[in-house]
């Protein structure tokens, strides 16, 4: 028994499950935030399950941003970890890191309250970036996408929240509509492309499996 524990050990390493990054990117007002709890909510069970989620609680603390972490400012890591070494530690024992973070491919609004148009226009190289950083193959993305009206409804609501008290029609007049329904609406399946994902029709094991549309 006691020369059997050598081969134990090592094919326990064997099988065990190759690490993994899931990015969850928004898009904003796609029920990110309902999302984002339930991953709270479920920790434990991800962390039995050998997943690590980290979301905007602890993203969007001074330091601890994505691009800090993972040193895609230009200016090395926040924590003095590499890359890699910043992944395996966020991973502590398990397999699939999962991170959600709209605000890391770019802002809803402009300081005077309008939607960018083009939206997200820097989606491709930011998660381009963190796919070369993390150095775990190709990244899965996950984007979710909603109906433009009611998009549009809950927008100028954070946009109200924001401190911009205008009125509805004056929101969608300020809105270069025919931009942002274009071409930019889709402008997220990018990404998707520059990190290996294959884009599909409705959303099902977002977690552990490929990457998938969330439709609202």
């Amino acid at each position: 028994p006691h020369d059997a524990m050598p081969y134990q050990r090592e094919n326990r390493f064997m099988n065990q499950p190759s690490k993994s990054v899931a990015l969850h990117i928004g898009a904003h007002k796609t029920a990110t935030t309902h999302l984002q709890r339930s991953f709270l909510m479920q920790n434990e069970a991800l962390i039995r399950a050998g997943v690590r989620y980290y979301g905007p609680d602890s993203l969007r603390t001074s330091g601890r941003g994505i691009a800090d972490l993972f040193g895609l400012t230009g200016g090395g890591t926040t924590s003095g970890r590499s890359p890699v070494e910043q992944r395996d530690f966020m991973l502590k024992d398990g397999h699939r890191l999962v991170l959600s973070e709209e605000n890391f491919i770019g802002v809803l609004h402009d300081r005077e309250g309008r939607i960018n148009a083009p939206l997200y226009p820097r989606a491709q190289e930011r998660v381009a970036a963190l796919a070369e950083a993390v150095d775990a193959g190709p990244i899965d993305v996950l984007v979710g996408v909603r109906n433009p009206a009611s998009f549009l409804v809950s927008a100028y609501g954070q946009a109200l929240m924001g401190g911009h008290q205008i009125s509805f029609d004056a929101y969608f007049r300020m809105t270069r509509w025919a931009r942002f329904i274009g071409p930019d609406w889709s402008h997220g399946c990018v990404a998707f492309q520059m990190s290996g994902g294959s884009p599909s029709g409705d959303s099902r094991n977002t977690v552990g499996g490929a990457i998938k549309f969330v439709r609202r």
